[in-house]
C-alpha cells in the first residue's frame, strides 16, 4: 500500500514539475523578446 502512495506523490510532483517548467519558459521567452526588442530600440 505504501509504494502506491509514493507512485502517487511521484507522479504529482511531475506534473506540478511540468506545470512549473512550462511557466518558466513562457516568463524566459517573454524576458528574451523584450531583451531583443529593447536592443533593437537602443540601436
Amino acid at each position: 500500500m505504501e509504494r502506491v502512495q509514493a507512485i502517487d506523490s511521484n507522479l504529482k510532483l511531475k506534473s506540478w514539475g511540468k506545470q512549473v517548467l512550462a511557466v518558466g519558459g513562457m516568463l524566459g521567452f517573454c524576458y528574451l523578446v523584450l531583451y531583443v526588442f529593447s536592443f533593437l530600440v537602443v540601436i
